[in-house]
């Protein structure tokens, strides 16, 4: 056996060291370690648009406004220590809120750019670095020319300062991140006018462009590591249709879609007197070129974004714990009478009835015993406990066993319209307060309160129309188990689209308090919302059910004031002798009649006649008051022809407004969606679906994003968990999630981080190891160890790992 002198006194030396350095290491106390913005290099903030609606204006009116442009930090910029924005819109014709479009030009475009960035905590231990950068354009019924450019440059220099401490005194920073980016367009068709069957021709050009290009530097590292460089196509010309001076212009991405990453974490070793230095780089192009609509795709858009949130804390104390598990939504519905599975569908091919259109049901809730739902908000509730108003089941609580139940049903295309002599819920939402005194006679604004049921307006969920304008009960059947949506002849709910609900991020303006609608995914299928709602319309409407109220909360017990509006086909309860006002908002209260909340004229400043379609209390900034209040969310519907007055109350049933329920509403987008809004809810976060890939640590080395039962069907495998990736981003050629499938710092595998991975680690610092030294790389830099890795090495024998363990 041979025993190499030198490298056993070089071990036992080091080992000396580690132990002097972890014995000592805690006596320094940093209790005033802070950053300090020394310098703000570079600062901009660029966004431009233009539109051309050729049709209305003509190829030589375009309209283009002066571009935004900043350069500077501003303190105090929204209630930020400091930030810089810019937003433009263009809306050709017309500028939002714009007058309804020229005679003869019922088409529009529009194009926006928004570019922010905000810094917060200046002389404190934890900073925040928030952003929002988009490029939107967006056309209705047509496509001609738009373009939306968009960039954010913010450079931050961030001194570590302790009066208490010497210079270089070492600390830890750490830092997490979030992001969201996107680059997609509705539609993929620059082409001709269409041909004899309503479809476009292709020219050469068969994509309009989008491209999305982000960087985040954390003191020369870039975090992102491309994971948010998208887009595809190319653009030739400019918006009036002038070809550009230096040629067409290709986006070097080739991958559309989107991104996410939530809770990234890292750490440096640094010291006192260091500047850590931030650099965020954000470019984005949206483009729109005049392609004729295909049919049932009235509505196409370009989009470009990227927001996120940079967090940094510096100091000693263990690493700051991760933000809480996101909580999960329980959600509740209703069903729009004539529905496939509504009580009154009984039109051939008739299917399995099992709702009432009164009642609002559980998402997701498991098969009972009886193919008959009852509703967890139950219509019976809310008029007098007594009778349930029609189209109902005549039996509560829920049925016996053998199900023997009786259903009244309403008479859908009859003829006769009874409007009074049935119920159908249009919207609701719970909370967990009255508003009946709140509201009642009194006009808002309602200051800011704390409750558990009250979200903030960044994301949406949507549902839109699936029949017709024309009521229930008129002999076209305009239901929709036999008609198309009102306003782009869709059936929503299908297993490929899963569009029955939507989600939209909803990127806020602050003045006026407005916001931009971005990127709509699909949430869910019919079936997804409820099995009974299976089978999805896949073969056609005969089996399509409309959600037509929507409503998330945390936790239904708490949530139990339930507030309602009816639709004008069916708004009564003759047992109960109660009409509910169609534009008015309700709130049960038991045995007594439904108490009025919210009055169209009072509180929304609406006409009579008007039928609130959706709706969802919020909290949104009113910058008039410079405060938070609650408002109203809402939409309202498609006028019916065969119904007295405009449902509509003149307003468009593809647009979200609000109202501070102060005797005025507002649009809420700055742009429709383009067809009739059926529901409404908020939520904390957003709702897009769980990643099903993720990172694959092979045992050859290599790395690949599969799914689980994929890769772990070869030996030796190593899944790191939905969601990750195999991203390079300390470029050592190895993917950093590979490089330790431990925490950093336990080399032997055990799971702790202890005296028994001394000598493995110093192995590793000296070279004469034999395993993957990839734990020892304790801040993940460059895959080499230098004197930091030891410190964070010691740090991490005293206080347990540096960030949070796979």
């Amino acid at each position: 056996m041979q025993f190499n002198v030198a490298a056993s006194v070089s071990r036992v030396a080091f080992l000396g060291i580690l132990w002097v350095g972890a014995v000592l290491q805690p006596q320094r106390a940093l209790a005033q370690v802070k950053f300090q913005l020394v310098g703000a290099n570079p600062v901009a903030a660029n966004a431009s648009a233009c539109a051309d609606e050729i049709a209305c204006t003509g190829p030589a009116t375009p309209v283009i406004p002066l571009p935004c442009a900043e350069n500077s930090l501003t303190p105090g910029l929204l209630g930020h220590e400091y930030g810089i924005r810019c937003y433009v819109q263009v809306r050709d014709p017309g500028l939002p809120p714009a007058p309804p479009p020229p005679p003869g030009c019922n088409t529009y475009m529009t194009g926006e750019a928004k570019a922010s960035a905000f810094f917060d905590g200046d002389n404190t231990r934890a900073v925040t670095l928030t952003w929002q950068v988009l490029a939107r354009c967006q056309s209705y019924d047509e496509s001609d020319n738009a373009d939306a450019i968009a960039s954010a440059a913010l450079g931050l220099q961030l001194e570590i300062v302790d009066p208490a401490a010497p210079l270089g005194s070492p600390v830890i920073v750490y830092y997490s991140w979030d992001a969201f980016g996107l680059a997609n367009t509705a539609h993929e068709c620059d082409c001709l006018p269409p041909n004899n069957d309503g479809h476009c021709l292709p020219t050469n050009n068969e994509e309009d462009m989008v491209c999305a290009a982000n960087s985040l530097n954390i003191n020369g590292l870039d975090v992102l590591a491309g994971r948010f460089d998208l887009g595809s196509g190319t653009v030739i010309d400019d918006c009036a249709g002038v070809p550009l001076p230096n040629g067409p212009v290709t986006c070097p991405s080739s991958l559309t879609g989107f991104n996410k990453k939530n809770n990234q974490t890292g750490v440096i070793w640094a010291a006192v007197g260091q500047q850590i230095n931030l650099n965020l780089v954000s470019n984005l192009e949206a483009h729109l070129r005049n392609c004729w609509a295909e049919p049932l795709e009235n509505v196409t858009w370009s989009a470009a974004g990227f927001f996120g949130t940079l967090r940094l804390t510096v100091g000693h104390p263990p690493p700051p714990p991760l933000p809480p598990p996101l909580p999960l939504q329980y959600a509740t519905f209703s069903i729009d009478i004539g529905s496939d599975t509504e009580l009154s569908d009984f039109l051939p091919p008739a299917g399995p009835v099992a709702f009432d259109p009164g009642d609002c049901f559980e998402w997701g809730k498991p098969l009972g015993q009886c193919p008959l739902e009852d509703g967890v908000l139950d219509d019976l509730t809310l008029f007098n406990g007594m009778f349930d108003p029609a189209p109902a089941m005549f039996l509560h609580p829920p049925p016996n066993p053998n199900c023997n139940m009786g259903i009244t049903s309403a008479p859908l295309c009859g003829g006769i319209l009874g409007t009074q002599n049935y119920f159908d819920l249009d919207g609701h939402d719970t909370l967990d307060v009255s508003l009946a005194n709140v509201l009642g006679a009194n006009p808002g604004p309602v200051p800011f309160f704390v409750s558990d049921c009250i979200d903030t307006t960044d994301h949406l969920a949507i549902s839109f129309d699936d029949d017709e304008p024309l009521n229930y009960a008129d002999p076209t059947c305009h239901v929709p188990t036999q008609s198309f949506s009102p306003m782009l002849s869709r059936i929503y709910g299908t297993s490929a689209d899963r569009d029955e609900v939507i989600g939209i991020e909803a990127i806020p303006l602050i003045s006026p308090p407005r916001a931009i609608p971005v990127f709509p995914y699909p949430i869910a299928d019919e079936s997804t919302v409820h099995p009974r709602l299976a089978p999805n319309p896949d073969l056609g409407n005969a089996e399509d059910d409309d959600v037509d109220a929507l409503d998330m909360v945390i936790d239904p017990s708490v949530c139990t004031f339930w507030y309602v509006s009816a639709d004008h086909e069916a708004n009564g309860d003759p047992n109960a002798g109660v009409i509910l006002d169609p534009g008015n908002i309700y709130m049960r209260q038991g045995l007594l009649p439904p108490a009025l909340v919210v009055d169209h004229a009072l509180h929304l400043g609406l006409p009579d006649g008007v039928d609130i379609d959706a709706f969802e209390f919020a909290w949104l900034y009113n910058d008039a008051a410079n405060a938070i209040h609650l408002a109203l969310l809402f939409s309202v519907d498609v006028d019916d022809p065969g119904f007295p007055g405009d449902q509509s109350g003149g307003l468009d049933p593809s647009l979200v407004y609000a109202s501070f329920m102060d005797g005025v509403s507002f649009p809420f987008f700055t742009q429709p969606l383009g067809e009739n809004i059926d529901a409404i809810s908020t939520w904390r976060n957003d709702l897009l679906p769980p990643p099903s890939l993720g990172a694959c640590c092979q045992a050859n080395g290599a790395c690949v994003v599969t799914d689980l039962t994929t890769c772990i069907g070869g030996i030796g495998n190593v899944f790191r968990g939905f969601g990750t990736d195999c991203a390079d981003i300390n470029q050592d050629g190895a993917a950093d999630t590979c490089e330790c499938l431990n925490c950093r710092g336990d080399l032997n595998g055990d799971g702790a981080i202890n005296g028994l991975d001394v000598t493995p680690f110093v192995n590793c610092y000296i070279g004469t190891s034999t395993v993957n030294c990839g734990c020892a790389d304790m801040d993940a830099s460059a895959g080499m160890l230098t004197p930091a890795d030891v410190d964070l090495f010691v740090f991490a024998l005293l206080n347990g790992p540096l960030t949070p363990c796979p």
